[in-house]
């Protein structure tokens, strides 16, 4: 009865996300297209390694990423780096490569996804049979307007874990609070088919598996480098799932460093 009601509210709250992203790009004008290139590099040193309320590390970490963009077409790479690891582990422990393309019109964006994630397993792991890496294909819709994006996100795993879905609905707001300096907050939450709770979590059951809190401010040194120290806040709502899991609550910080044009 919980998981019939939480598919619901999810199936709800993206409807509204698509109507009001609909509306929105009616209103606007759609912008001329961008044929610029933009490209950069970014080192965040974090407290812990948190993906969708998950901690996939011991303790601190280096994640470091690349990205070169044009015409709405995204390229990327993203490493995890443990500062301290256990015997047979590997210190750079997981690579990421991904494309995104982007169609924007007006307020509404539009963004398919392909990721790839490769991990460099433990010993104990590649004993154990755990799969050394899987991939992603999402969809993505944002609407923003007045510093504020309202988003949805289906994600299909297509790899080692294959039917595993993940749906995310979140809410960003960003405003300036000085000449170079911008302070954001995002609220997150998702749900999680079965079939991923089963391969990442362990309890065979769809569930809301995460609420997540950020707040982030992004402060401009000169024209390209920038600073963005942040703070996330985490939790597993769902009782069968917060019971699986080591760490169901986390607060994670994190000071990123990067070079940007």
């Amino acid at each position: 009865m919980a998981t019939a009601r939480a598919r619901r509210f999810v199936l709800a709250c993206l409807v509204w996300v698509v109507l009001r992203a609909t509306g929105a790009a009616a209103q606007e004008a759609s912008p001329a297209p961008d044929p610029s290139v933009e490209a950069g590099v970014e080192t965040d040193a974090a407290s812990r390694y948190l993906f969708r309320g998950l901690v996939f590390s011991a303790g601190p970490v280096t994640q470091s990423k690349a990205w070169v963009s044009a015409g709405g077409l995204d390229l990327y790479a993203w490493t995890n780096m443990a500062w301290s690891t256990p015997p047979g582990a590997r210190t750079l422990d997981e690579v990421d490569v991904g494309a995104a393309y982007t169609w924007s019109r007006g307020a509404l964006a539009v963004t398919p996804a392909l990721d790839v994630y490769r991990y460099r397993l433990s010993d104990d792991e590649r004993a154990s049979g755990i799969a050394a890496g899987t991939a992603e294909v999402s969809l993505a819709i944002a609407a923003t307007g007045r510093g504020t994006t309202v988003s949805s996100k289906l994600v299909v795993d297509a790899g080692s874990y294959r039917g595993a879905r993940v749906v995310q609905l979140g809410v960003a707001h960003g405003r300036r609070v000085a000449r170079r300096t911008d302070l954001e907050a995002a609220v997150l939450v998702g749900w999680a088919s079965a079939a991923f709770n089963r391969a990442y979590i362990g309890p065979d059951v769809a569930a809301l598996g995460l609420v997540s809190i950020g707040l982030s401010m992004t402060h401009r040194v000169g024209r390209w480098i920038y600073l963005r120290p942040h703070v996330e806040v985490s939790m597993v709502p769902d009782r069968r799932l917060r019971d699986a899991v080591a760490r169901p609550g986390n607060v994670v910080l994190g000071l990123a460093v990067g070079v940007a044009r």
